[in-house]
C-alpha cells in the first residue's frame, strides 16, 4: 500500500501512487489538480524517463530562457560597443605636428572679424 501524501496544490492528503512529482522541486501534486487522469499518473510514474514540471517551475523556466536569450543580446551589443570603440581609438591617433600646425591656425585666426550680410565690391 503506498503512503499518503499531501498536495502541494491543494494539501488534500492522497495515495502517493495518484500523484505526480515535479522534477525540478520535488513536491507532488494530485492528479486532480494537474489535469490528467490516475491512469496516466500510474503511466508517468512507470516511465522512469518520463520529467513533469509543475506550473510554477515552467514559468520558471520560462522566465530563464528569457533571461538567457536576453544576456546572449546584451553580450553579442558589449562586443559591437568594443569592436567600434577599438576602431575609433585606431583611427583617433593623432599626428603632434598635426596639431602644433593646428593650434598655431587658431592663434592666426583669433583677431579675425567676421561679417555678415554685407556685400563685397
Amino acid at each position: 500500500m503506498s503512503a499518503r501524501v499531501a498536495c502541494k496544490c491543494c494539501n488534500q492528503v492522497s495515495h502517493g501512487h495518484l500523484m505526480d512529482t515535479c522534477s525540478v522541486c520535488k513536491y507532488k501534486f494530485k492528479h486532480t489538480c494537474v489535469d490528467i487522469t490516475a491512469n496516466e499518473v500510474r503511466t508517468l510514474n512507470m516511465n522512469k524517463y518520463y520529467d513533469c514540471t509543475c506550473i510554477g517551475c515552467r514559468a520558471i523556466g520560462k522566465d530563464l530562457k528569457d533571461l538567457k536569450s536576453l544576456i546572449k543580446q546584451l553580450q553579442q551589443e558589449i562586443k559591437a560597443l568594443k569592436d567600434e570603440k577599438n576602431q575609433h581609438t585606431k583611427s583617433s591617433e593623432f599626428n603632434f605636428e598635426d596639431v602644433m600646425y593646428e593650434m598655431s591656425e587658431r592663434q592666426k585666426r583669433r583677431n579675425n572679424i567676421m561679417i555678415f550680410n554685407v556685400p563685397e565690391p
